[in-house]
């Protein structure tokens, strides 16, 4: 936390939607795309959010 702290800035704590995995599925895909991924990762099937309908964090 002292790293985050002085680099400034405000950093959250948020659920991973739909949304956010469609984000980084599109970043996976271009690493994949760029041969700097070896395997082409399937996000949406290594993680699941139902934990969060659960949750009453978020």
């Amino acid at each position: 936390m002292e790293t985050v702290e002085e680099r400034g800035g405000q950093r959250e704590v948020l659920p991973i939607t739909d949304e956010v995995l469609s984000g980084l599925q599109s970043m996976a895909d271009t690493f994949y795309n760029l041969k700097l991924f070896l395997k082409k990762l399937m996000l949406k099937i290594k993680f699941t959010t139902g934990f969060l309908k659960k949750s009453s964090i978020f």
